[in-house]
């Protein structure tokens, strides 16, 4: 087996080229963001990214933080593990459009206003 072919077979080299790009990527939407959003948009777009990310949080409910575990004792697990997100992900997006409050109209730096 060469060296390139089993470089990535390696996971720790996959995840550590992942890491890589992900940083790399976090760097160019930062500098591009101070460019041409200026102090006052890049502040509002700093809270938006940090609700998403607080949000993602506390929406993922720990599914995938079992998968391994999951994985390691089931042959199924993959076919479990994707039809848990997507009840997921259709039992959240459910319960947004069910709640009453969701058909605001919202100006960050503002109230919000009910329709």
């Amino acid at each position: 087996m060469s060296f390139t072919a089993r470089m990535f077979n390696n996971a720790f080299f996959l995840t550590f080229v992942k890491k890589g790009f992900v940083v790399l990527n976090g760097i160019i939407s930062l500098m591009l963001v101070a460019r041409y959003f200026g102090p006052a948009m890049r502040g509002e777009y700093m809270f938006i990214v940090n609700v998403v990310i607080v949000g993602t949080t506390i929406l993922n409910l720990g599914i995938s933080l079992i998968y391994p575990h999951f994985r390691k004792q089931d042959k199924r697990a993959k076919n479990l593990f994707v039809s848990y997100s997507f009840l997921q992900f259709f039992s959240v997006f459910a319960h947004f459009f069910a709640d009453s409050d969701f058909h605001e109209e919202c100006d960050f730096r503002y109230q919000c206003v009910a329709d």
